[in-house]
């Protein structure tokens, strides 16, 4: 990806807050597909187990957030998908968001997240409304010396992924609005360059910050979903990393975790995949601009060029 591209996807990198569980570390860790030293992801599991039976191991556990692109006339379209080796349901289990970007102002306008089989929608200073003119939840930002990242939280287990600070079906506040401290949560930081190389895990200091005010803390890669090496979309007629149709391998056939290109919801009628085959009809079936300015669907760049 040239520079141009990864300077904007590195902007709006997510910081992700982690929930994990001690009894299951390696599970909730972020890692890279490739965690256990190739990129057969039915042995990531099994990866994993080894990992929580021996958790001074998870240095060897690089964070990792892999990205990709779309550009049209009107907006970017910033992908961030990320990684479990397991969940509690299955193996695999790849979760992500989509961050939506006006070029004309650089403002950030609102992101999809992706949880399970469900799409979740959020603006950022009511810049989006639903489609039907509909508020539409805010998302928690950080402001970094101008510079505006959405904030991002991860269950453990199932690692759905959803903006800081979402309400359950019951009205619950899950972080920080409800004034309680969860303990066991990771934040997770982009890196500051394409080529950094990033450490893995630190079990020490996720054990002295436990119970204290502080979280600990890691930088995670950003690497390129398209990259030859360390991306997946060139891997997708791999059968030791894809079962078929962006269904990852796994040991217990059939597989249960899928890639950006079969992510699909169950409250929609658009295809599956469509988040990464054309988001800007995504967004434009799901929101409209509070500025009156209308989404664009012709492209400048997609995620993948299949011409």
């Amino acid at each position: 990806m040239n520079q141009k591209y990864f300077d904007i996807i590195q902007k709006w990198a997510p910081i992700n807050y982690q929930y994990i569980s001690n009894k299951h570390l390696g599970r909730d860790l972020i890692c890279k597909i490739n965690v256990s030293g190739d990129w057969d992801t039915s042995k990531n599991r099994a990866f994993v187990k080894i990992i929580n039976k021996n958790p001074k191991r998870i240095s060897e556990i690089i964070p990792a957030i892999y990205y990709a692109i779309a550009e049209t006339k009107t907006h970017y379209f910033l992908l961030y998908s990320i990684y479990h080796a397991d969940d509690d349901k299955h193996e695999n289990d790849l979760e992500g968001c989509l961050v939506i970007v006006e070029k004309e102002t650089n403002e950030l306008m609102g992101m999809i997240t992706i949880a399970h089989l469900f799409f979740h929608k959020y603006s950022y200073q009511n810049n989006l409304k639903g489609i039907l003119g509909e508020d539409i939840e805010q998302m928690a930002v950080e402001d970094e010396d101008g510079r505006l990242r959405p904030l991002i939280e991860q269950e453990k287990a199932g690692h759905g992924l959803y903006s800081l600070s979402r309400r359950d079906f019951w009205g619950k506040i899950f972080f920080l609005k409800n004034r309680t401290r969860p303990h066991d949560i990771i934040s997770y930081y982009p890196t500051n360059n394409q080529n950094q190389k990033i450490p893995g895990h630190d079990l020490e200091k996720i054990l002295n910050l436990k119970g204290t005010p502080h979280y600990p803390s890691f930088y995670y890669t950003l690497i390129d979903i398209l990259d030859d090496e360390n991306g997946f979309w060139n891997k997708r007629n791999n059968k030791v990393t894809f079962e078929k149709d962006g269904i990852f391998n796994a040991k217990d056939k059939p597989g249960k975790a899928h890639a950006p290109w079969a992510w699909d919801t169950l409250f929609d009628t658009l295809p599956a995949g469509i988040v990464w085959n054309d988001p800007a009809k995504l967004v434009k079936e799901h929101f409209r601009q509070t500025n009156g300015k209308e989404f664009s669907l012709e492209y400048v760049k997609k995620m993948v060029d299949l011409s």
